[in-house]
């Protein structure tokens, strides 16, 4: 019956006029089928748990996420988000990004750092609270996909919460590891299994961009209740990470691909007596199981010295379990030896067997993408390019390439070809190159508007898959793109030094422009390109007709003492609003954790944003749908938890517009 199903399916298909599910079947690649059953998996999830997730504020300098998880009203966060909260309440701003709501707070465990609040309405205009299931964090498996939400450095306007695709990489008994990558903001956010359940809360990251540490759901539910009496105990940071290489325990442990692996026994020690060698794995301690080394820290951390602890390790195929008397707390530890493999682990988004899922996506691309090298150091890829016409037109990201001596592009078929720079657009950062070259091949553009959860994928110039990735946010102007800002407060009263004009500062904000330039509270701004500042009024407006990142000339008079004023020229570079602080500045320490961001990251017009993790040289190539058309060109490593692409429309307007110049 098989067989004649398939001959029935092939003469339609040779029917004229005649199309059939059968036949289409037959043409799409098993991978390819998956893939996009995957996707429909992404954007169910999405579309069913967006309006649950909100951004949380303690109205002060801080941001979190959480997610609502109940009818009434209960949401689910990070304890270390709630710990802030001015009169026990906390904003809560609604996924439609313009509702803001009061909610209380209950209770928190600081040790595994997760907290409840309590919106103060148990309805919402009469109607149940948007929410999400709880699912359980047990049986869940190393490379299962995940879909990760939040507010990603706290809420941006115009910007729904960012989509992020993971994979898990690690489980413990109260801790799950995932590439899913997170950063300030996202703390308290929903951890999601493809069915759409809320499998771990946001928590903290570590310094390698596939350590993302959520609390593990089942340990909430454990503390559910005293959660939700308004019960808090336990503190924030009680580990010491150094504890199981001490004489307390005594092993040395790397963690490659999230393998606890005995590297060494400490002579002597608990685990030498107890007949642990190098080369175990060990798989359990004290019962549990252990996600990451900052786990076995606090497993180890809530025992006493002469503390009897199972232990189960593996040794070859066969799994031990022995007992372990705990030893003294050291004085002093080390820090843990931590192995990272330069290759991906098996089970990263980033590793071969993920990415060999898209092979048949990319290839439909192949001969698209080049490599952009300098004549003068070819072994250094500068950047990738996309091929725009057959007769050698490509596109590419500026800031990248243009210091180079001699620009060479490599094609496809591995030549090596002379590059000029024919034109370029400073706003997108894109360039427009020419090589003397025939019948290449342009990438297709996929036509229409990009959904938020479409799978993505990133091509190396041989047509193999390099990244992959997620739409993250629908497209957008960006923040950077608004009015610039300075970051200084005025001092306007009277006797404030103001007589004869200027601006006097009274407070410079935290990691503003301002104290990134050297001005300092007291100084008194006269001039800005070199034009007379009247007053504090009128500098913020004029400082608003710039944009972030354009740089201005500030003259200022400094007060050294009574008789002596300083003149003093500054060179400000502008940047975005922002929120002040040392929360902020957290953000901007764990935006560099990843890879090197680029030179020119942010201020686009327009921008598509996804989650693949990009170097920045692998910039300016096309951005890959599960069709294979370009959705846009990959134009900025932007940060830990996002790149930027040129939207495809945009991208072939800047083409036309850029072979204009050229054609003039």
């Amino acid at each position: 019956m098989k067989c004649l199903a398939f001959h029935i399916a092939a003469v339609l298909c040779l029917l004229p006029g005649v199309t059939s599910s059968p036949c289409q079947a037959q043409q799409i690649d098993p991978l390819v089928e998956k893939l996009l059953e995957r996707e429909r998996q992404v954007q169910d999830v999405i579309q069913n748990v967006a309006p649950a997730v909100v951004a949380v504020s303690d109205r002060q300098n801080g941001w979190g996420s959480g997610v609502i998880v109940s009818a009434d009203g209960l949401i689910l966060t990070a304890g270390h988000v709630t710990m802030d909260a001015k009169d026990g309440s906390m904003d809560i701003h609604l996924a439609d990004g313009k509702t803001v709501v009061r909610a209380r707070t209950l209770g928190r465990n600081m040790k595994t750092d997760s907290g409840l609040l309590k919106l103060e309405s148990d309805t919402n205009n009469g109607k149940p609270w948007p929410h999400v299931k709880i699912g359980r964090s047990s049986g869940l498996k190393r490379g299962d996909w995940t879909v990760t939400l939040g507010h990603p450095g706290g809420l941006e306007k115009g910007r729904s919460a960012p989509v992020r695709l993971g994979r898990i990489l690690s489980l413990g008994g109260r801790t799950i590891v995932t590439d899913g990558t997170i950063i300030v903001g996202d703390s308290g956010g929903p951890l999601f299994n493809l069915a759409g359940q809320v499998i771990g809360v946001h928590s903290m990251i570590g310094n390698d961009i596939t350590n993302n540490r959520h609390v593990a759901i089942d340990v909430v539910r454990r503390d559910w209740a005293r959660l939700e009496d308004g019960e808090a105990w336990g503190k924030l940071g009680e580990f010491d990470t150094g504890l199981a290489g001490s004489i307390m325990f005594g092993t040395d442990l790397s963690w490659t691909d999230y393998e606890a692996r005995v590297a060494d026994v400490l002579p002597g020690s608990p685990a030498s007596q107890a007949g642990i060698r190098s080369g175990d794995r060990l798989l359990k301690v004290d019962g549990q199981a252990i996600a990451d080394q900052l786990e076995l820290s606090l497993i180890l951390g809530e025992r006493e010295p002469g503390d009897r602890v199972r232990v189960e390790y593996q040794r070859g195929r066969e799994v031990v379990t022995t007992e372990i008397q705990l030893g003294q707390y050291p004085r002093r530890t080390r820090d843990p030896m931590i192995r990272r493999s330069k290759r991906a682990g098996i089970h990263e988004k980033a590793g071969r067997y993920a990415l060999a899922e898209f092979r048949p996506v990319s290839a439909k691309n192949r001969g698209s993408t080049v490599r952009l090298l300098d004549a003068a150091n070819p072994a250094q890829q500068l950047a990738l390019g996309a091929v725009v016409s057959a007769d050698g037109y490509i596109v590419s990201k500026y800031t990248e390439i243009n210091d180079a001596n001699e620009l060479v592009c490599e094609l496809p078929d591995g030549s090596k070809k002379p590059a000029r720079l024919m034109a370029w657009e400073s706003g997108f950062d894109l360039a427009l190159l020419k090589v003397e070259a025939s019948n290449l091949r342009a990438v297709t553009w996929q036509r229409g508007n990009v959904d938020v959860g479409q799978l993505l994928v990133s091509p190396y110039n041989d047509g193999s898959p390099m990244a992959l990735g997620v739409v993250s946010v629908k497209t957008r102007k960006l923040a950077a793109n608004e009015k610039a800002f300075l970051g200084v407060s005025y001092d306007s009263r009277p006797g404030s030094r103001n007589r004869g004009g200027g601006a006097l500062v009274a407070d410079i904000v935290e990691n503003s422009a301002a104290e990134q330039a050297g001005l300092q509270a007291g100084d008194k701004i006269t001039q800005l390109n070199d034009r007379y500042i009247a007053n504090g009024t009128d500098l913020t407006n004029r400082i608003a007709q710039f944009k972030p990142g354009d740089t201005v000339r500030v003259r200022i008079e400094r007060r050294l003492d009574r008789q002596t004023i300083k003149v003093v020229d500054l060179k400000v570079a502008l940047s975005s609003r922002f929120i002040a602080g040392r929360w902020r500045r957290g953000f901007q320490n764990q935006n560099m954790l990843g890879p090197k961001l680029s030179n020119h990251s942010s201020g686009f017009p327009l921008a598509l944003q996804h989650d693949t993790v990009l170097q920045a040289n692998q910039c300016g190539g096309p951005l890959l749908n599960l069709k294979g058309e370009a959705v846009g060109i990959n134009i900025a490593r932007a940060g830990r938890v996002m790149s930027y692409a040129i939207p495809a429309n945009e991208a072939q307007k800047l083409v036309k517009t850029l072979m204009t110049r050229v054609t003039k």
